[in-house]
């Protein structure tokens, strides 16, 4: 039986994939316009990191309504991530704080959610 690994803590480590891969190196964190900048150059993967569960890896044809549905309205920018933010102030009580990852099919931007 195979074991689903699953997100145990943030700052993430490490970046895993089910069928195989692990990437561990972060590039840093990212906001709104790293974001627009990444999607308008080249193909993303978007990863949402949720303690608890394991990685859920959007479908690459997915990632501009995922990112204009969902992600720009909750994403929390960096600065403010380092300052500190209260889940009860952001859109239906959670938020992301995006990093980009490299991976071995380019970019990956992964989401750490907190709710």
């Amino acid at each position: 039986m195979m074991r689903i690994r699953e997100v145990r803590y943030f700052p993430l480590e490490e970046v895993w994939s089910d069928q195989g891969g692990v990437s561990t190196e972060c590039k840093g964190p990212l906001g709104t316009q790293g974001i627009k900048r990444l999607l308008a150059a080249q193909v993303v993967h978007f990863v949402i990191a949720d303690v608890g569960a394991a990685f859920t890896w959007i479908p690459v044809e997915q990632r501009f309504p995922f990112w204009k549905n969902e992600v720009r309205p909750h994403l929390i920018e960096p600065a403010q991530a380092e300052q500190g933010f209260r889940l009860d102030e952001l859109p239906d009580n959670y938020g992301y704080v995006a990093s980009e990852w490299m991976w071995s099919d380019g970019v990956v931007i992964v989401l750490c959610k907190y709710h």
